[in-house]
């Protein structure tokens, strides 16, 4: 009978297109999204640490910040005291890092971007195909700090980590003077916690030392 013919069902949807895998230095890698809450723990006046805790507050790293003109690197350490990652800075630079395994094995370098130099940060993995393998750069409007692996032209980029801004950061620059912060964090599925943890440090360090250098006249 007209008009009783049962209706079509609608045209299958495409698929998405799938998720780029992240790109991994340590074994700190979890298949759910990780809630991260960080706050500094100052301990002299050359030396702090950057707390960082899971969304039930145990803890999962602490990051030694040691400072220091010709001495500066950071020591990251499980919640056991275990050292994860280490990472030595090039003296007299703004962000170029070196972050090793703790047998001294290279697993990524950082530097400033180009034209960006007080605000954005590159990595280079030299395992991975694609340089820049990823950058961590601010995103203003919403207060965070965002984190993403480049996969190439035509690829769209895999998200690694977003870093809400918490207390003492204004418009994304750190207050350099109390040098207390906090952040609440993002970890994506698949993401190297201990290398987003360590990125996010020396992005930190960045945006401080712009804005020492902002309140000093040395920018």
């Amino acid at each position: 009978m007209a008009g009783d013919e049962a209706a079509a069902p609608p045209a299958a949807q495409a698929a998405a297109p799938p998720r780029t895998p992240l790109i991994t230095c340590t074994k700190h890698v979890s298949q759910t999204p990780q809630y991260l809450y960080m706050c500094t723990n100052n301990t002299s006046t050359f030396k702090n640490e950057s707390i960082f805790k899971s969304s039930d507050g145990s803890l999962l790293y602490r990051l030694q910040n040691n400072n220091g003109i010709f001495r500066e690197n950071k020591v990251l350490t499980d919640a056991q005291g275990n050292v994860v990652l280490t990472a030595k800075k090039f003296p007299l630079s703004l962000a170029k890092w070196t972050i090793c395994s703790p047998s001294g094995t290279v697993l990524a370098k950082t530097r400033t971007i180009s034209g960006m130099a007080k605000y954005a940060v590159e990595v280079d993995v030299p395992s991975a195909r694609i340089k820049p393998t990823f950058t961590v750069s601010p995103d203003l409007s919403n207060s965070q700090v965002l984190m993403w692996q480049n996969n190439g032209k035509g690829k769209e980029d895999t998200t690694m980590c977003t870093a809400t801004y918490g207390a003492n950061v204004a418009l994304g620059l750190v207050s350099a003077a109390v040098q207390d912060w906090t952040y609440h964090i993002v970890v994506e599925p698949g993401a190297d916690a201990a290398l987003a943890c360590c990125f996010l440090i020396i992005f930190t360090d960045l945006l401080e030392w712009n804005a020492l250098g902002g309140a000093f006249g040395m920018n």
